[in-house]
């Protein structure tokens, strides 16, 4: 039994740095992602964006700059969504840790 002891704890430690970390991250996520979203805005309130030609994966302008400035911002669109969802796997990842732990936990407690 005072083997098990230093696993646990181990197990717990372990948790709690995957935890702590993946809340970093969604911190670091949240802010890129305010971040992205406030360009995306400013860009799409430019008055030359109506004069535009819309493409499957560009976007096309009598503006070069407005032409890069929304392409930039299309692709920035995609990194948010890429992040979202790998933020949302770690996620259920960590929260099915998390239950595991739990549940072993009650049945080493209901074995005793």
């Amino acid at each position: 039994m005072a083997n098990e002891r230093p696993n646990q704890n181990g197990g717990e430690n372990n948790l709690l740095i995957a935890i702590c970390g993946l809340t970093v991250a969604a911190g670091v996520t949240a802010i890129a992602s305010a971040y992205i979203a406030e360009y995306v805005v400013a860009t799409m309130g430019d008055s030359n964006s109506m004069a535009l030609l819309l493409g499957a994966n560009k976007i096309a302008s009598d503006s070069v700059d407005l032409e890069r400035q929304l392409n930039t911002a299309q692709a920035a669109l995609r990194t948010v969504r890429d992040l979202g969802m790998a933020l949302g796997v770690g996620s259920v990842g960590v929260g099915a840790a998390v239950v595991v732990r739990l549940l072993r936990r009650r049945a080493g407690q209901k074995a005793v």
